[in-house]
């Protein structure tokens, strides 16, 4: 059964929930003490730590709740969120993310060691059960949905792979931001799980779109490699494409270019080209544009001269075979 909570008019410095024929609904919550904000929002959201940055606090918190995904609309003034170690590990999955749309102030976050400034119009995935900082400036205001990817597993190594960072803006990702004010703006009702499994695919085919053009996107770690992605890109199609004609195409020696990717801790050049054609697999399966193509057509056309070599390449990347990729893709509707 969907569980779904929304707002039942407005309570100031209240917690209370009622159950109503659409499912425990949640109102909306209001309230000048700190305390009280932190209690609604780990009863809400789950075990945060919360220390307000300066006097005179105001908070407000409404959220919906379907299945497995959560979804908050927070305002707040500056403040500073911990999850620690100990909550986080104790009661979410590794598999749980959260996405979060900046509306207003600023967030920044600190997790891994990454850093990341959000400001208005700026989204961004990160993994909610490992620990995290944010600390929020100005009258902030952020909408947040998490998710459990062990009931979307397709998604899974894009979520890993750009987990922890912001993410593009776009058509898709804009519909999705959408979706979610529209969650917020009428009582809770049976289409809240619809429309947070709508957000969450925009959000993942905003993704998509965005790892099609990645390998040539995401930041290298010096000029040499740049060089070295863009020159392997033009050529994944080529199934005789080789580190030596890379090192051609940079004009540097074979040796050269191995020391390159060893310094700065780079899988060896026909790894990183073998990913790169991976990477255009992966996306071309999940594009319903490309539906027809087989997945042989597919690893052909990104430069791999024999199907079962693919399959056994892909299957030690993402943990799965491509025709269990496709035909999950085809039953989830995309």
């Amino acid at each position: 059964m969907t569980r779904a909570t929304g707002h039942a008019g407005v309570r100031d410095n209240r917690f209370e929930c009622a159950e109503t024929a659409g499912g425990r609904v949640a109102p909306l919550w209001r309230t000048t003490s700190a305390d009280q904000f932190v209690e609604a929002v780990r009863s809400r959201l789950g075990p945060f730590d919360i220390c307000p940055v300066k006097g005179g606090f105001r908070g407000q918190l409404d959220t919906r709740t379907a299945d497995l995904n959560v979804a908050g609309d927070i305002s707040c003034t500056p403040l500073k969120v911990y999850r620690n170690r100990y909550g986080s590990g104790s009661t979410t999955s590794d598999d749980v993310f959260k996405v979060i749309w900046q509306v207003s102030g600023v967030g920044e976050m600190e997790q891994g060691g990454q850093f990341l400034r959000l400001e208005p119009g700026n989204l961004a995935l990160y993994r909610l059960a490992r620990p995290y900082q944010l600390q929020t400036s100005g009258s902030y205001r952020a909408l947040t949905l998490s998710f459990d990817l062990s009931e979307m597993p397709q998604w899974r190594p894009l979520a890993n792979r750009y987990g922890g960072q912001a993410l593009p803006v776009d058509s898709a990702s804009l519909a999705a931001l959408a979706a979610m004010r529209s969650l917020f703006s009428v009582p809770g009702d049976d289409s809240i799980a619809s429309v947070m499994r709508g957000a969450i695919e925009l959000v993942f085919r905003s993704l998509l779109r965005f790892a099609r053009d990645d390998g040539h996107t995401v930041p290298m770690p010096s000029l040499c490699l740049e060089q070295a992605r863009k020159a392997a890109t033009a050529r994944l199609a080529d199934p005789d494409f080789s580190p030596d004609d890379l090192a051609r195409a940079l004009q540097i020696s074979r040796r050269s270019l191995y020391a390159e990717f060893q310094r700065h801790g780079m899988p060896p050049p026909a790894t990183f080209i073998r990913d790169l054609r991976l990477a255009r697999c992966h996306a071309a399966l999940l594009d319903p544009e490309l539906r027809d193509r087989s997945v042989t057509e597919l690893a052909f056309e990104n430069g791999f001269s024999d199907s079962a070599h693919f399959s056994r390449a892909f299957r030690d990347c993402y943990g799965t075979a491509p025709s269990f990729l496709r035909k999950r893709r085809t039953t989830d509707g995309a």
